[in-house]
C-alpha cells in the first residue's frame, strides 16, 4: 500500500454523529455497493482491494448485504478493518464523509419490511438528511442489483477466484450501470 494513500483528511464540516465516539464506524461491518466501490476507488485514486476486504460469512451476523464466493470460502465484502474500526475513521472522524458508502450515509436509518426505521444501536439524536429517504430506496436498489451480482459472480467463478478479481467484477459493473443511466438519460419519450 501505497503511504498515505487511504488518508485523507476528515471531513471539517459540522455533523451530529462526531461527538459518539464513532461507536457504528467501530461496531459495525462496512459493506459497500458496487458504486460505492467504485466512488472510492476513484476519489482515492486506488485499487479496491486496497481499502477491501473478505470476512468470512460465519463471522458476520445481519448483514444485508450479499454473500459471495472468493478462494472457496463464502464471504462479504467490507471495508478493511484498522484497529477494531473501519480503516477510513481517524479519531472520530470519517476520512472519506464526502463521499463514503450508501449505508454510512443512510445510517442510522434502515428499511424494515418498506417501513424506514431508525437502529436502536444508535443513541444520538440524529436527524435523516434531508434527501434520506431516497438515499435509503437507493441503497435498497443497490442491495438488490448487488445480491443479482452475486449469483453471476457465485455462478461464473465457481468461487475460485480471489478479492481483487471480485473488485474489478463490481467496478465493470457499477461502470455498466452508470452507462445504461447515462444513455437513458439522454433518450426523449
Amino acid at each position: 500500500m501505497r503511504p498515505g494513500i487511504l488518508s485523507p483528511k476528515p471531513s471539517t464540516a459540522s455533523n451530529p454523529c462526531d461527538e459518539c465516539g464513532a461507536r457504528c464506524c467501530k461496531k459495525f461491518l462496512i459493506a459497500p455497493t458496487a458504486s460505492d466501490i467504485a466512488r472510492l476507488s476513484s476519489k482515492l485514486g486506488t485499487a479496491a482491494p486496497e481499502f477491501l476486504e473478505a470476512f468470512p460469512a460465519e463471522k458476520c451476523a445481519c448483514v444485508h448485504a450479499p454473500s459471495f464466493w472468493v478462494d472457496g470460502k463464502e464471504i462479504f465484502i467490507g471495508l478493511k478493518r484498522k484497529k477494531g474500526a473501519c480503516l477510513f475513521l481517524r479519531g472520530n472522524a470519517c476520512s472519506v464523509h464526502n463521499f463514503k458508502p450508501l449505508v454510512c450515509r443512510t445510517f442510522p436509518f434502515c428499511l424494515n419490511k418498506y417501513e424506514v426505521e431508525k437502529s436502536s444501536f444508535c443513541g444520538k439524536d440524529v436527524l435523516m438528511e434531508k434527501d434520506g429517504e431516497s438515499l435509503i430506496e437507493r441503497y435498497e436498489r443497490e442491495l438488490k442489483l448487488m445480491r443479482r451480482d452475486a449469483v453471476e459472480w457465485n455462478w461464473r467463478t465457481g468461487g475460485e477466484r480471489g478479492l481483487g478479481q471480485l473488485a474489478t467484477f463490481m467496478q465493470a459493473k457499477a461502470r455498466e450501470r452508470a452507462g445504461i443511466s447515462r444513455i437513458i438519460s439522454k433518450l426523449k419519450f
